[in-house]
């Protein structure tokens, strides 16, 4: 696998377990890039998704962890297979659950539980909580973001919301889709989605007929002045106007039948 510079983490998963699964610039690729190339990426993205508090980072800073790098990417991988076997409709591999459930074991032999005294310490926890268990740097050591990442990752394996998971068709990025229809498609609309939508929009103008005299054109709606836009007939798919033949036309079942139309003789 491929690997780049210092990359800036973007959280489109809607969930620390997603965004650590998409680490990787395009899953599906032969040679992806990924964004892990040395543990203090990995310290970066932790910092970035909730997972490590700006204590544990310097304290993790000031350690030299050994293979530890090794073992996130592998469990990256073990939780993308068995994601992508839920979201196929299929068992996960029981090799797969078994080390995920060791990786579990191994999380909860590392967890404590932190009194009320302790937690009013911190504003962010309010103080009707009387307690919290939490994955200590003192127990876990170098594996502590590793070891937070599984205790997300079977968080949301064992709840409601994998029901809500989802795969970008695009580059293979995981995401929680929270529309209330579940109608999101993309892991995000400035990337994937603008880019499909563009592909799109280029192989309806290859469909338009060769009319002679027609006026075709292809541009954004919103370049198109409102009085201009009355005046033209227009075919219209994700927000892209393409101008062929007199008539206007408002589905791609409209636009094959006029095309068929023009195309046969008169």
């Amino acid at each position: 696998m491929a690997q780049i510079g210092q990359h800036q983490f973007k959280l489109a998963g809607g969930h620390p377990a997603l965004d650590f699964i998409n680490t990787v610039h395009d899953w599906t690729t032969s040679e992806p890039l990924d964004y892990l190339s040395e543990f203090a990426d990995a310290i970066r993205f932790g910092e970035t998704a909730g997972l490590l508090s700006r204590a544990d980072v310097g304290r993790l800073r000031r350690r030299t962890p050994h293979g530890e790098l090794t073992r996130l990417r592998e469990l990256r991988a073990l939780l993308r297979r068995i994601f992508e076997m839920h979201l196929s409709g299929e068992t996960p591999g029981s090799a797969d659950l078994l080390k995920l459930s060791a990786d579990l074991a191994e999380a909860a032999r590392a967890t404590q539980l932190t009194s009320a005294t302790q937690l009013h310490r911190s504003p962010k926890v309010p103080p009707q909580v009387p307690m919290r268990r939490e994955i200590t740097l003192e127990k876990a050591g170098d594996a502590l973001l590793r070891l937070r990442i599984v205790e997300a990752a079977v968080a949301l394996l064992v709840s409601d919301a994998t029901q809500r998971v989802k795969s970008c068709p695009s580059c293979g990025w995981l995401f929680l889709d929270v529309s209330k229809n579940r109608s999101r498609r993309w892991c995000s609309m400035d990337t994937c989605g603008a880019v499909a939508k563009s592909r799109c929009g280029g192989e309806v103008a290859a469909l338009l007929p060769p009319l002679e005299g027609a006026r075709r054109s292809l541009t954004r709606a919103a370049a198109i002045p409102p009085a201009a836009a009355a005046r033209r007939p227009a075919v219209r798919f994700n927000d892209i106007m393409y101008f062929a033949g007199p008539e206007p036309v408002r589905s791609r079942r409209g636009f094959n039948e006029q095309r068929r139309r023009y195309r046969e003789p008169q």
